[in-house]
C-alpha cells in the first residue's frame, strides 16, 4: 500500500519514477526546470513551501504517533494476553494485530530517522530486511482484521456453529495468513538493494526489471491486498453483522414480552454486550476506511494519472504524502483507544491488569467461547421458528 510512501521515506532525496527516461530524479541542482510562477530562479524541491510544510509535519507527527502507538499497542497486548480475555479467539486476533502494529510503527520510525543528516539506517542487508518487515506486517495485519470480522459474522449469523471455532482453528488461520503474507513479499529480498548515485547511497532496486516490477506492478498488488479487498469486504460484513444483531434483538424483545424467551436480565446483558461489539466493529472499520483509504487513491493516482516530474510537482507530492502517510500510520496506532472507547469489558480488564482493581471476569463470561451453550441452544431453537438468526455474546 505504501510503495511510493516508503520510497519517499527511505531516502534523504526523492526518487520518483520518471516515465520518460526511466531514471531516478535526484534532489540536486536541475537545469531547465522553472517554477510555475515563472520565476527566473531555478529551484530545488526543498526550496518550495509545500516541501517545507510536509517536512515539518513529518518531523512533528511521526515521533508522536509512533511513540503513543507503540505504547498503546503494547498495553493492548498485555491486557489481551494477561487477562481472562485471552480465552477468546477474537482476542487472539487482536493480540496478534497489536504486535504487527508495533512492528509497522517501529519500521516507520526507522524510515523517519533515516531522513536526518548523518543517519544511515540502510545498509546492504538492512535495506531488504526493513522493507520486507514493513510490507509483510501491513498485509498480515489487514488480512487478520478481515478474518476476525468474518469470524464474528459467522458467530452472529450462525450461533450454533460458534463452538466449532476453537483456539486451534484460530491459530491455524493466523498461521495461514502469515504464510501467505510471507510468500507475497519474499520478492523484496531479490528486488530491493542498495544503489549509489553521485556518491549517495539509498535503498533502491537490484536492476531495471526489478525496478519496473516494484514501481509499476507491485503497487497494484499492494493496494489490492492492503486496501481494496479489505475495504469492500469489511464494509459488507459489518453491514450484515449490524443487520443480524438488530433483527435478533427485536425478536428477543418480543419473546421476552410474551414470556416465551430468555429472562429480561440475561437478555439485557446480551444486548448490551452485542451493542459494544457492534460499536467496536463500526469504529475499527470506519477508522480503517478513513485512514487507509487516501493512501490507496494517491498511490494509483500518481502512478498513472499524475506523475511528479518537476521539483514543484515533487514538492506537492511530498505534501500530499505528509497527510496520507500519517493517516495510514495513525490507523496502526489508535486501536488501543478504539478498544477503550467501545469495550466496557476491555476497560475493566485494563484497570485490573494495570491498576489491580476492577471487575474480574471469569472464563464463563468470555466472548464467543466459553459460552453458556444451553442458553444459546435454547434461544436459537426459539428464534429459529421465526427464521431469524440470533447472536451470542461477543463482548
Amino acid at each position: 500500500m505504501a510503495t511510493t510512501e516508503l520510497y519517499n521515506l527511505e531516502q534523504t532525496f526523492t526518487a520518483i519514477w520518471n516515465n520518460g527516461t526511466g531514471r531516478e530524479i535526484m534532489e540536486q541542482p536541475v537545469t531547465a526546470i522553472w517554477n510555475n510562477d515563472t520565476s527566473p530562479e531555478i529551484k530545488l524541491m526543498e526550496d518550495y513551501l509545500e516541501y517545507k510544510i510536509s517536512w515539518k509535519i513529518f518531523q512533528v507527527y511521526v515521533p508522536i504517533c509512533t511513540f503513543f502507538g507503540i505504547c498503546g499497542n503494547t498495553m493492548s497486548f498485555l491486557v489481551l494476553m494477561f487477562s481472562n480475555l485471552r480465552h477468546t479467539s477474537t482476542c487472539i486476533y487482536m493480540a496478534t494485530i497489536s504486535c504487527l502494529d508495533t512492528v509497522i510503527l517501529s519500521v516507520v520510525l526507522c524510515y523517519h530517522v533515516n531522513r536526518y543528516p548523518g543517519v544511515n539506517v540502510f545498509h546492504s542487508w538492512t535495506c531488504s530486511v526493513i522493507t520486507f518487515l514493513f510490507y509483510f506486517s501491513i498485509h498480515f495485519d489487514t488480512l487478520l482484521l478481515l478474518a476476525m470480522t468474518a469470524e464474528r459474522y459467522i458467530v452472529v449469523r450462525f450461533p450454533l456453529k460458534a463452538a466449532s471455532i476453537t483456539r486451534k482453528k484460530t491459530l491455524m488461520i493466523i498461521a495461514g495468513i502469515g504464510t501467505f503474507s510471507l510468500a507475497l513479499n519474499l520478492h523484496i529480498f531479490f528486488t530491493r538493494g542498495m544503489n549509489e548515485v553521485d556518491g549517495r547511497s539509498f535503498c533502491g532496486y537490484t536492476g531495471e526489471m526489478e525496478k519496473y516490477f516494484v514501481t509499476k506492478v507491485y503497487p497494484w498488488i499492494d493496494s489490492t491486498i492492503y486496501c481494496f479487498i479489505p475495504m469492500s469486504s469489511l464494509f459488507i460484513l459489518n453491514i450484515l453483522i449490524i443487520s443480524n444483531i438488530r433483527k435478533a434483538g427485536k425478536i428477543q424483545k418480543k419473546m421476552v414480552a410474551n414470556g416465551n424467551g430468555v429472562s429480561t436480565g440475561r437478555g439485557n446483558g446480551e444486548n448490551k454486550g452485542q451493542k459494544q461489539v457492534t460499536l467496536m466493529l463500526v469504529l475499527v472499520s470506519v477508522a480503517f476506511l478513513l485512514l487507509a483509504g487516501p493512501i490507496a487513491i494517491l498511490i494509483i493516482t500518481q502512478r498513472y494519472l499524475w506523475i511528479p516530474k518537476t521539483p514543484y510537482d515533487r514538492a506537492l507530492n511530498w505534501l500530499a504524502h505528509s497527510f496520507t502517510d500519517n493517516l495510514m500510520y495513525t490507523n496502526h496506532a489508535i486501536n488501543f483507544v478504539l478498544y477503550l472507547v467501545s469495550g466496557q469489558r476491555f476497560r475493566g480488564e485494563v484497570k485490573r491488569v494495570f491498576c489491580g482493581r476492577g471487575r474480574k471476569y471469569t472464563a464463563s463470561s468470555s466472548t464467543q467461547r466459553p459460552t453458556d451453550q444451553s442458553f444459546v441452544t435454547e434461544t436459537s431453537s426459539q428464534l429459529s421458528q421465526s427464521n431469524v438468526p440470533v447472536s451470542i455474546p461477543l463482548e
